[in-house]
């Protein structure tokens, strides 16, 4: 990696350029760094970007490889030998084997001028272009290190995973000349194979086992049912197989070296940028966050906090998640069936609230009709009758806007909405259920906008008006009070109360009221969603809903909202 890097300096390419946050500088520079094989491609895919994708500059780089301080065992190999067909055998007996254990490299001389090398990059690594180019341009130059020019390339086949090139090596040296190569080699040829042989067996063994413990933590996370991935500063360097399928890729290498924002859902980009800036170990347990598949559909999945983890000599982190896309759409339908029977309760008494104010708009309009026809036509009297006419339409009008405010199914609509017209409204609409139940008390105190969706707003508070009649007895309705309030916190979030002076709860189950299907409802009378919906309407919010109860006193249920100007107004709405 050290050699990439130092070529692409001497080519003109920053370091920092190069690294593009795939690679800690700091840690390149450390002589023991070791990195993973798809570290390595995707920074030589970046390198590849930063020519333009141009073959020749990628094999100037190669070439300069050669050259490279952290290279110097090269040149001390050449001085070993007479000519570059030997110095070609040693390279790829020692230094390939050593450096790349797992690309298989084949040599065959053909004839005395001509070589001939084939590579393949085998499965699963990650497959690399700009690699095998690299490598051209290097051992095109090699002749250069024992006095000769570069070799040139006579033939090229070059795939994603695999290279065969011919070389055509310079002419040979003169007689002399290489009789005192000869002999110098033969000074310092035999002391250096053998120290090369010892360091070869050595990094043999070290890179043996490397590669055991890393295929055993490969394997180990692509058997997990769940999606995986690992980043450095936001930048993929791995992910597993399940994240491939649910994304819809084929391989890893269609992820690793992009952006993990590229993955996200225009609605979660924020949050998902938001979450990364945190410390580790601040992150929130769970969050649900919506990325994107390759076809363009949206992926739900709930992401547990990033873990730290060194990965390919980089410092990184290892982030779990799982799908939860099939029961968010559960949900979602619940959420919906819910407010159908929310709407289904209220319907009688709404249809008592319509008939009312119709019964005399048709009166009135008969009485009009009276006045204007009838042999003594009295326009007075009939402009008044009109007037009360248009009263009772008026009225009719505000019930059917109370009632679109919690029939409405723009689901994923998020505005600045006034809690206080959300809570009139529903009273309005549950005004049939309260009458003769329980009185109402509004305490309206200065309230910020909140940035919600005021349908499922709509349907929370209704869910809790009706909770909190359900536990006054009917018996006591000159008692009963139902108590709306609005506040703000010493945040300056809005904050919505809904309290009644019904049965209570007792301490023991306060925990279990948001979990779905737990009700302490008579059998018949409740699914045990209700609550549970509403917790998930305000979380997914950005909200919290929280209790207050003591038995036979009553209970107060305490909804905190994000107001309209918070930051990260662009995150996920669930």
């Amino acid at each position: 990696m050290r050699v990439f890097f130092e070529a692409a300096e001497a080519a003109g390419i920053a370091p920092e350029e190069l690294s593009g946050g795939l690679v800690d500088l700091a840690h390149l520079r450390d002589a023991r760094a070791r990195f993973e094989w798809s570290t390595t491609a995707a920074v030589l895919e970046r390198m590849s970007v930063l020519v333009d994708g141009d073959v020749e500059r990628l094999r100037a780089i190669g070439a300069r490889a050669v050259h490279t301080p952290s290279y110097d065992f090269l040149p001390k190999l050449a001085e070993t030998v007479v000519g570059p067909r030997a110095l070609y055998v040693l390279s790829s007996r020692w230094v390939a084997p050593a450096l790349f254990p797992h690309l298989p490299l084949v040599l065959d001389m053909e004839g005395e001028r001509r070589v001939r090398f084939e590579g393949v990059i085998p499965e699963p690594y990650a497959p690399s272009k700009p690699f095998l180019y690299l490598f051209e341009g290097l051992v095109r130059e090699m002749p250069r290190l024992v006095g000769l020019e570069a070799a040139a390339i006579v033939g090229s086949e070059v795939t994603p995973r695999r290279i065969v090139t011919t070389l055509l090596l310079p002419a040979r040296q003169p007689f002399a000349t290489r009789a005192l190569r000869t002999l110098g080699a033969l000074v310092r040829g035999r002391e250096r194979f053998a120290l090369l042989e010892r360091r070869r067996r050595e990094l043999e063994r070290s890179v043996e086992e490397m590669r055991r413990v890393s295929s055993e933590l490969r394997r180990l996370l692509d058997a997990l049912p769940d999606p995986v991935a690992i980043h450095h500063d936001g930048t993929l360097l791995w992910v597993n197989r399940i994240l491939l399928k649910t994304l819809g890729y084929e391989h890893a290498s269609e992820l690793v070296g992009k952006p993990v924002l590229s993955l996200m859902h225009e609605s979660s980009v924020a949050l998902t940028a938001a979450r990364m800036r945190m410390p580790l170990g601040e992150q929130p347990e769970l969050m649900e966050m919506r990325l994107k598949r390759r076809d363009g559909e949206v992926v739900v999945a709930e992401m547990a906090p990033a873990q730290p983890i060194v990965f390919g000599g980089v410092e990184a982190r290892m982030v779990v998640g799982r799908d939860v896309t099939e029961r968010v759409r559960i949900q979602q339908r619940l959420v919906t069936a819910d407010r159908l029977s929310s709407l289904g309760m209220l319907a009688a008494g709404v249809a008592h609230e319509i008939n009312n104010p119709l019964a005399y708009v048709l009166g009135s309009i008969e009485n009009a009709r009276r006045n204007i026809d009838g042999p003594q036509p009295d326009k007075a009297q009939a402009l008044e009758a009109l007037a009360t006419a248009l009263e009772g339409v008026d009225r009719v009008r505000t019930i059917v806007r109370d009632l679109r405010v919690l029939s409405r199914a723009d689901e994923d609509t998020v505005e600045a909405v006034d809690v206080r017209e959300v809570l009139d409204s529903t009273l309005a609409l549950a005004g049939s259920e309260i009458e003769g139940r329980a009185r109402v008390v509004r305490d309206y105190r200065p309230v910020p906008e909140a940035r919600v969706n005021a349908a499922r707003l709509g349907q929370v508070f209704l869910n809790l008006m009706v909770n909190a009649l359900e536990s006054m007895s009917e018996d006591e309705s000159d008692d009963n009070e139902l108590c709306v309030r609005t506040s703000t916190d010493a945040t300056g979030k809005p904050v919505v109360e809904v309290a009644d002076t019904g049965t209570g709860i007792a301490p023991e189950l306060l925990s279990r009221i948001f979990d779905p299907f737990f009700t302490t409802k008579p059998v018949g009378r409740g699914t045990g969603l209700g609550l549970a919906i509403c917790h998930r309407i305000v979380s997914e919010a950005g909200g919290e809903i929280t209790v207050d109860s003591k038995v036979g006193r009553g209970s107060t249920f305490r909804l905190t909202l994000r107001p309209a100007g918070a930051d990260g107004d662009g995150g996920a709405s669930g």
